[in-house]
This record gives structure tokens, sequence and C-alpha cells, in this order.
């Protein structure tokens, strides 16, 4: 099959897991699923919204601080029980638990500076688990403007 002709097929089918989780939490230990950077954009302006949809409130796709943040995408480190391509010792946990809140802390701290936050991703951030400290968190940002 020509590239043209395999390109037009995944433009009409959507996209496979791994061009999904590439543009949403790639792992830097595999390859792009993609063949350039190029389709890589294309398929994140295709598909954008149901990517967007997918994550939580609060938190942003990997695509979405690449082609539209202006910001270095912060390096999320997963949590070893979820993640799939980080693998530490059981007695590493509570550290890596902590580094991923950390860097998960900073990325929130810039959306609020941003203003990107919606009303409703406040609320859903104010109602879920650790609220009360990421509302502060969001409070400190937004006051340094």
């Amino acid at each position: 099959m020509t590239r043209l002709r395999q390109r037009r097929t995944r433009e009409r089918r959507g996209l496979t897991a791994d061009e999904r989780s590439d543009l949403g939490h790639p792992a830097t230990s595999r390859p792009s699923p993609f063949a350039s950077e190029v389709e890589r954009r294309a398929a994140w302006e295709r598909h954008r919204e149901s990517i967007m949809a997918a994550h939580q409130p609060g938190s942003r796709p990997e695509g979405w601080w690449l082609y539209e943040s202006g910001a270095p995408a912060p390096l999320l480190v997963p949590c070893p029980v979820y993640g799939d391509y980080l693998i530490r010792p059981e007695a590493e946990w509570p550290a890596a638990q902590a580094e991923r809140r950390d860097r998960h802390d900073r990325s929130l701290s810039f959306l609020a500076f941003a203003g990107e936050l919606s009303p409703a991703e406040i609320n859903a951030i104010r109602d879920g688990r650790d609220g009360v400290r990421r509302l502060a968190l969001i409070a400190k940002a937004s006051a340094r403007d």
C-alpha cells in the first residue's frame, strides 16, 4: 500500500490505540507510531476534541502541550502502579508518586496562571481527590497575574 493510501485510510478510520496514546501520554521508551512530526500534528488537529475530552480536569494531553500551550510539556512520570513504561522497585514507589504529584502540580499551576482552566474543570478539581490542596495551587498561580 502506498504512503498516500495508508494516510487516507488512517484519516478515515481514526486513531489506533498507539497513536491515541502517543498524543495523550507518550511512552518515552517507544518510538512514535507516526511516520513524521507533520503526520503527528495533523492527527492532533483532527482528533483534538476527543483526546481532550478523555483527559482529567486540570490536565492536558501531550498534544496540547506540544502544539497549543506555548510552553514545554512537563515530563510527567506516571505512577509505577499505573504506568506501563516506568518500572521501579516497590521501595521507590513513594518517591515516584511524590515526583509525579509535584509535576502534576506544576502543570496545574501553569494552566491556572495562563487562564486555561474552565469553571467546570475548577469545580471538578474542587470535588475530586485532594481538591482543597489543588484549589490552593490554582489560587496561588492565579494571583501571580
